[in-house]
């Protein structure tokens, strides 16, 4: 294989939801007959981000949840997974005290993407829209009075900026976990905190993949937000979409037009023909 390339999905491969461009589909099948190999790194849950990338007629490899579950395609075979216990949850109830948002569990791939919520907990206008979200997603999303699970791959909040930043900082000052603070692609005026296992981020999964199939080749990672950064980090050429927060740029080794016109086709080329004259 000639490298690795790894890529989140919202706002970097696709501008909606669920919608592939066909002329992105041919791109990077022709870019696999080469040998590059694929990743896809997402914060979604399987089936949310499946919905998107099953328009592809190659292997490759996908990272949900911020990488709480590594999957082998289209064998949908785990490969790692890194989750969370209930040790979380008595701190995460002192978190939220005060805020508009409670927190609900993902229990991810293996349990069928099933999300637990209380939904009184949260405040009416954030369950109305959690309500508007679910609807959209179909997630399947519990209603329940207590959570009774003892494992999960993730921990969400939701609210607007300045709660979900103080979320954000609280989880990862008290918990140590990876809490990365993401405007939220259903509702750009709103943002959500996943948290997951702390060797559960973008970066990871890279890591795996070079082990896995013994790459020897170059990385390139594409994204368009803060919790691509640990992907960015395991790269060895960043694409950072012009769209990203100001923050990320810093980041970037190259920065490609929007996803709204295919911009990561122009992304990877560039990539590519700088691996290919540094080669």
């Amino acid at each position: 294989m000639k490298g690795l390339i790894a890529l989140d999905i919202d706002g970097t491969v696709t501008a909606a939801a669920h919608d592939l461009d066909p002329e992105i589909v041919d791109y990077f099948q022709s870019l696999h007959r080469q040998g590059w190999a694929f990743l896809f790194v997402t914060g979604r849950t399987f089936h949310w981000g499946y919905a998107t990338l099953q328009a592809l007629p190659f292997p490759y490899t996908f990272a949900v949840q911020n990488g709480a579950f590594l999957i082998e395609m289209p064998s949908r075979k785990i490969l790692v997974k890194e989750l969370l216990k209930t040790d979380t949850l008595p701190i995460m109830e002192e978190i939220c005290r005060g805020e508009p948002s409670d927190y609900t569990l993902f229990s991810g791939f293996a349990n069928q993407d099933k999300c637990y919520w209380r939904p009184e907990r949260f405040s009416p206008d954030l369950r109305s829209y959690l309500e508007r979200r679910i609807e959209y997603t179909k997630e399947p999303w519990i209603a329940v009075d207590h959570f009774d699970i003892e494992e999960f791959a993730a921990i969400k909040c939701f609210g607007n900026l300045e709660s979900g930043a103080r979320i954000a900082q609280k989880m990862e000052r008290r918990l140590g976990l990876h809490a990365p603070l993401i405007r939220d692609p259903f509702d750009k005026e709103m943002y959500v905190i996943q948290a997951t296992h702390p060797d559960a981020h973008k970066g990871t999964p890279v890591e795996l993949c070079k082990k896995l199939f013994q790459l020897t080749g170059p990385v390139i990672g594409a994204g368009d937000d803060l919790n691509d950064i640990p992907l960015f980090k395991k790269a060895d050429i960043a694409v950072v979409m012009r769209t990203a927060p100001e923050q990320v740029f810093a980041f970037a080794d190259i920065i490609a037009p929007p996803a709204s016109e295919k911009g990561i086709i122009a992304g990877l080329r560039e990539a590519i023909q700088a691996f290919e004259v540094n080669r």
